[in-house]
């Protein structure tokens, strides 16, 4: 089935941090609007919060409830179908109901953004981490996932927590002194540290997460506790990526996604890299062609009409021809 000329789609990543939406119409390729919201996380917050966070996505990218979309994929953080697919379709539904619907997680987003559809592994290291990738065949596999309580090393929480820890360590005397002091008390504004960890416990995950920033550049800055913190983080993602891998057997791409991965540039790319060489991996790590709010706008398409739709689509959207093989 051919995408038709004019036909509005929308995708929406609604993740941990955020939730993006971008508005494209068929053939028109000025019609490209982005809209930004609060976070949605399906398994950590209300399902009403959840929608209301992707109807405002949707709003700031000029597609608010009963606009005329033809296809409409939203890729959700902690989406499970078991749990929310009849409910999270019926709000939709409601509010755009010439649509047709497709609900993933946000990992698929995430690889499709990274990879246009095509085989490939994605490390997800935002607020928290995991491992997504499909092969030639179709076959699906991940690892990691499991949230801040059982695992997340490698997340930007993670990272977040363990600055938080080591500045803690060295009010104590019980650690050496670091640039993460000076760090923590530069993006809080607050010059007492002590009081600037205190004042932190009352934030949620995303404030934590973005602690990761301020780590990453220590380490860049060559913070030798900075640094030993970026390895493990790239440790952890390399270790996800790897049993992916493994399950999957043919796949040989890898990109870093999330913000995390933004934010850490080649200085957390060149420390998975290396970890992935000890594993004796084969994988080899490209950019991201697109971002996840993309890769949802991919899957709308192709909802609509099959891989012809997505192909289209992302002819229209310039795809960069590296990163289709």
């Amino acid at each position: 089935m051919a995408l038709p000329h004019g036909t509005w789609l929308l995708g929406i990543d609604a993740g941990g941090s955020r939730t993006r939406a971008l508005r494209f119409r068929v053939g028109q390729p000025d019609s490209l609007r982005r809209g930004e919201a609060g976070p949605a996380n399906w398994t950590t917050q209300p399902l009403a919060a959840c929608h209301d966070a992707v109807v405002a996505a949707a709003t700031a990218a000029e597609a608010p409830p009963g606009f005329p979309l033809a296809a409409l994929c939203v890729a959700a953080a902690g989406y499970s179908p078991g749990l929310h697919a009849d409910a999270a379709a019926a709000a939709l539904s409601a509010c755009w109901p010439s649509a047709r619907l497709r609900l993933e997680t946000d990992l698929v987003g995430a690889w499709a953004g990274a990879f246009g559809g095509e085989p490939g592994i994605v490390a997800v290291c935002g607020t928290g981490s995991v491992a997504y990738g499909r092969n030639a065949k179709g076959e699906a596999a991940r690892a990691g996932g499991w949230g801040p309580v059982i695992d997340d090393r490698g997340s930007g929480y993670w990272l977040g927590c363990r600055m938080l820890e080591a500045v803690a360590r060295t009010i104590d005397g019980r650690g050496h002194a670091s640039a993460l002091v000076a760090a923590l008390t530069e993006v809080t504004g607050d010059p007492d540290p002590e009081r600037a960890i205190r004042r932190l416990h009352r934030e949620e995950r995303p404030q934590i997460a973005r602690l990761a920033e301020q780590v990453i550049a220590c380490a860049v800055a060559g913070d030798p506790i900075a640094r030993a913190l970026v390895e493990e983080a790239a440790s952890a993602l390399a270790e996800l990526a790897v049993a992916v891998e493994r399950r999957l057997r043919d796949v040989r791409r890898l990109a870093l996604v999330g913000g995390v991965a933004a934010g850490g540039g080649e200085a957390l790319a060149r420390a998975v890299r290396d970890r992935l060489a000890r594993h004796g991996s084969r994988l080899v790590l490209r950019p991201p062609a697109r971002d996840a709010a993309t890769g949802a706008l991919l899957l709308a398409a192709e909802a609509l009409a099959g891989d012809a739709g997505r192909h289209r689509l992302r002819d229209e959207l310039a795809w960069p021809r590296s990163c289709e093989n």
